[in-house]
């Protein structure tokens, strides 16, 4: 966040054309990679299915990762999107912008029960039942507030790109940055 409490923007909207959203689990980086692909008239990568065979079975080679995020990288306009820090350095240095979502814990537990609340009523949830929510939860709650510092190692990363990034902690400062994507198109 700037000084104003708005988010920290590091260049100006006309130059992006490849953006990194990063963050937690129920950081809204699925959100907010669908509208800035659509402002942009870019392609949206997941990079939860680069990472995962389908996006939620079994773990993709590390080669078949580091060769798909290459591609992307290459490519002239693009959104990717995902919580991985540990293979996707080449999507980082290729981006024009790198945004950060970093919600308190209690709005990312929220959201990530509301979805799955949600995705089972609509019987998609690839993750149904209550004993999956329950360690999902378990999990995300140690990236938020636990001692292996998951955030914080995030946020580390994150700032070794200066210059070119920006971090949105609350829902004012996303709209902000959506209003500052959109007036741009």
């Amino acid at each position: 966040m700037n000084d104003a409490g708005g988010p920290s923007v590091g260049i100006a909207p006309s130059h992006w054309n490849k953006v990194l959203i990063v963050g937690g689990p129920g950081s809204g980086k699925s959100t907010l990679g669908r509208i800035v692909a659509q402002a942009m008239g870019g392609v949206l990568y997941e990079l939860d299915v680069i990472g995962y065979v389908g996006g939620a079975g079994a773990e993709r080679s590390l080669e078949d990762r580091l060769r798909d995020v290459a591609a992307i990288a290459s490519q002239d306009r693009w959104v990717a999107e995902g919580s991985y820090i540990d293979w996707t350095d080449a999507l980082a240095a290729a981006a024009d912008s790198i945004v950060l979502l970093d919600p308190p814990w209690s709005v990312a537990r929220h959201r990530i029960i509301m979805r799955h609340v949600k995705a089972s009523l609509r019987r998609s949830n690839k993750h149904a039942g209550l004993r999956k929510l329950w360690r999902f939860v378990q999990d995300c709650k140690e990236y938020y507030t636990g001692s292996e510092a998951r955030r914080l190692r995030t946020a580390s990363w994150v700032d070794g790109f200066k210059g070119k990034t920006v971090i949105c902690q609350t829902n004012r400062e996303v709209e902000q940055f959506v209003h500052s994507i959109r007036s741009r198109a």
